[in-house]
């Protein structure tokens, strides 16, 4: 995994507007070379929490990355390129959400969704199912402030929001995983 995106055939982004002048000093190729080595695994396992499904979250954070590479391609500034890549993944698990739903009003037999069979452990799957319950907004704070450990102030940079927002979503997120999961407020 050393050898360099270049090495590997994939081009480049060009940091530079039409004259030539750097579009922000501060990001170079290798920034968002470190920045992909270092955080694609996170942001896959990140969004495998969030939507519930490896695969889908795999796929969530490959377009993130794509969708961050392009935006740097075309010259646009990216001050933060994991919060950037964070933010665009997020946004496309909203959207997928959104689709997701509108089909499920649409269609007739909601009683069909079940949850991965691979999902032995008793635990691990009422865990899984209670966080699936939470709200999706709920559960992005949630997964970002308990499993990646971000503070509230850089979850709410990744998501948009203001941080007594994110303590918000988290307090509540608890409170319903608790409920759900029978657990006491001890």
């Amino acid at each position: 995994m050393s050898e360099s995106l270049v090495a590997r055939g994939i081009s480049t982004p060009d940091f530079t507007e039409g004259r030539g002048s750097p579009v922000t000093p501060n990001t170079t190729h290798g920034d968002f070379e470190e920045a992909f080595m270092s955080g694609y695994v996170r942001l896959a396992r990140t969004m495998w929490l969030v939507t519930g499904n490896r695969f889908e979250g795999e796929d969530v954070a490959q377009e993130a990355m794509a969708r961050t590479w392009e935006q740097l391609q075309a010259g646009r500034p990216i001050e933060d390129i994991i919060a950037y890549a964070y933010r665009s993944a997020f946004n496309l698990v909203h959207r997928r959400h959104q689709r997701r739903l509108a089909w499920l009003r649409r269609s007739t037999s909601l009683a069909d969704v079940s949850m991965d069979p691979l999902e032995s452990v008793a635990a691990r799957h009422d865990v899984k199912r209670a966080l699936l319950q939470l709200p999706l907004a709920q559960r992005e704070c949630l997964v970002l402030t308990e499993w990646l450990g971000f503070t509230s102030e850089e979850v709410a940079r990744v998501l948009d929001v203001d941080p007594g927002t994110v303590r918000t979503r988290v307090h509540r997120a608890r409170a319903s995983l608790r409920q759900a999961l029978g657990g006491s407020d001890a």
